[in-house]
């Protein structure tokens, strides 16, 4: 296997891992902004983790281009595709450390889905409590409360609650 090759296809590993690092760091952020209620800082950790995404997908792009261009003798016909597929080819000491950097950004990955499935419900919570809140307003607003003495007959209750003004 050719160490250029290999070489390149750690370093596209280790700043892909980098970048995973930072979305962790961001979607830790996002909890933590989350708890707050805080629009204004949920809106900015949101425009980061978009960045950040794009960034993976471009690192991911490069390395997928390099993977494709390096077919090394005794590949399958349909190419190798996963970064475990090239363990084999590459020298001991280079498989370690590549294999190495898939499993931390393995681990970085499973670790932002369960932040990720948190920060939902988290939301969710937060888009109840909202709705509820609308709800109750609005039934406030399309039944306003209104003054009855006690002991009226319903017919006479709905007639005296327009004669007393309250309004101050």
């Amino acid at each position: 296997m050719n160490q250029s090759f290999a070489s390149q296809l750690e370093a596209g590993l280790a700043a892909e891992l980098a970048a995973l690092e930072n979305f962790v760091d961001l979607t830790i952020q996002e909890r933590q902004v989350l708890r707050r209620d805080d629009p204004v800082a949920l809106d900015q950790i949101v425009r980061g983790k978009a960045r950040q995404l794009a960034d993976i997908s471009l690192i991911e792009a490069q390395q997928r281009e390099r993977l494709e261009q390096w077919q090394p003798v005794g590949a399958p016909e349909g190419g190798l595709r996963h970064v475990s597929d090239w363990l084999p080819f590459l020298d001991e000491q280079a498989s370690a450390r590549v294999g190495g950097l898939r499993d931390a950004m393995l681990r970085h990955l499973e670790r932002v889905r369960e932040i990720n499935h948190g920060n939902r419900a988290l939301i969710e919570d937060a888009l109840q409590r909202n709705t509820a809140l609308h709800d109750f307003i609005a039934r406030l607003v399309a039944n306003p409360p209104t003054y009855s003495a006690p002991g009226l007959p319903p017919a006479l209750a709905s007639q005296s609650a327009h004669l007393v003004d309250l309004s101050g």
